[in-house]
């Protein structure tokens, strides 16, 4: 059996799970093989409101240099957190040099209807670019909103389909708008656009009152494992999403800093208990 290998074009957080150190268990307990292109050294999570990030362009662009001397290849990259022109720069040139390798761009830059604290706004422009470089980019509604220069008001479900839309237009392959809340709707919703079966579809799911950073990393690497193991992406979402749901309400009953992050890796068996799920 082949071992599938994935890049991770990703910040790495010192204290709580998030980005890198999230995403890595679930890939782990797949059995794909995960490496890390830092992208910044960050000092904790961003939700406590003083942190340090210590850009690594210098130490990307040194690493990617060995990399390709030596042609290390990997079946499927996935980028998270940027925060500087020069590393959107060298991802890029890095993710067009890829062939035959499944791209995954989470335009990690904001929630709850603003940009994340210490982030330029400028980084917007920059990911615009950075999306089309992705054969799957998995926005939340907040991020949608910011690429396509939209607010957050009033959004029904015909306006979500043109968003997916106009995410495709900027050169993304297929698409997924997570964390999708509509007018007068308690549910939450996930809407997106499969490019191998050039069909949109939407998915529902039951809101949690409760905030944890490192839900998107968490379902990224989720999605990713599962399209890599032929799932297709509607399946693949609906797995990342059922698997969201159950690590929050575990994590909500332990007593910690929720701060931190979930609790990933004590609910790892339910990604195989979900496996079985078809769309």
């Amino acid at each position: 059996m082949s071992v599938k290998k994935v890049c991770l074009i990703n910040d790495i957080a010192g204290y709580g799970r998030v980005a890198s150190t999230a995403m890595m268990p679930v890939l782990c307990s797949q059995n794909i093989m995960s490496s890390i292109l830092p992208t910044a050294l960050v000092s904790n999570v961003l939700d406590y409101g003083k942190f340090h990030i210590e850009d690594l362009k210098e130490v990307m662009a040194k690493t990617i240099d060995v990399w390709n001397q030596l042609d290390f290849h990997f079946d499927a990259i996935a980028t998270g957190f940027v925060n500087s022109d020069g590393e959107f720069e060298l991802i890029e040139n890095y993710l067009r040099q890829q062939q035959n390798t499944l791209i995954l761009v989470d335009p990690t830059m904001g929630d709850d209807g603003h940009l994340y604290p210490g982030l330029d706004p400028h980084i917007v422009e920059r990911m615009r670019s950075l999306i089309a470089c992705g054969h799957v980019i998995t926005p939340n509604m907040t991020e949608a909103a910011l690429l396509l220069g939209e607010d957050l008001k009033d959004i029904d479900e015909s306006k979500i389909y043109q968003w997916v839309e106009r995410l495709r237009e900027m050169g993304a392959e297929s698409v997924v708008i997570t964390s999708v809340f509509l007018k007068d709707d308690p549910r939450g919703y996930m809407f997106g656009y499969d490019h191998d079966t050039q069909k949109p579809f939407k998915l529902t799911f039951t809101p949690i009152d409760a905030r944890f950073p490192g839900t998107g990393d968490v379902f990224a690497a989720v999605l990713l494992s599962k399209l890599l193991s032929g799932h297709s992406l509607k399946e693949a979402c609906q797995i990342a999403s059922d698997f969201i749901y159950d690590c929050i309400n575990d994590s909500m009953l332990a007593d910690y800093d929720h701060i931190e992050g979930m609790l990933v890796e004590k609910n790892l068996y339910r990604i195989m208990e979900l496996d079985h799920v078809k769309g």
